[in-house]
């Protein structure tokens, strides 16, 4: 997996691209852990680009939001793809991690604006 990042003032947004499965988990677990050590004031997670996540990737979840929750800050999870969703509600993550439809609908609801598209 792979994550790439955009700042929309003090918000982060973590694009992640990939599988979040068994062989990724260590990897993704060390570009978050950067990105909650920064100590944004919000973290939206951009599951657009996630084709698959299995058990330890939804563990390797909650333990990032619990990691922002105890830096009080706010952490979502925002388009993931349908194959993805249906996991992610399987499990009822949402009771644990907002989710959202859009990266914008993420940031709205975290009161920052998205940039302009040039």
């Amino acid at each position: 997996m792979k994550v790439e990042t955009t700042s929309v003032g003090t918000i982060t947004v973590a694009h992640l691209i990939g599988s979040i499965d068994t062989v990724d988990t260590e990897g993704a677990s060390e570009s978050l852990s950067e990105l909650v050590n920064a100590k944004p004031t919000g973290l939206v997670l951009d599951f657009a680009r996630v084709d698959y996540i299995a058990s330890m990737g939804l563990s390797l979840l909650l333990k990032v939001a619990q990691d922002m929750r105890k830096n009080k800050c706010a952490m979502i999870i925002a388009a993931a793809t349908p194959a993805v969703k249906t996991i992610l509600d399987t499990v009822h993550l949402g009771s644990a991690i907002p989710m959202v439809a859009s990266v914008d609908a993420a940031l709205e609801r975290l009161g920052a604006k998205a940039p302009s598209a040039a």
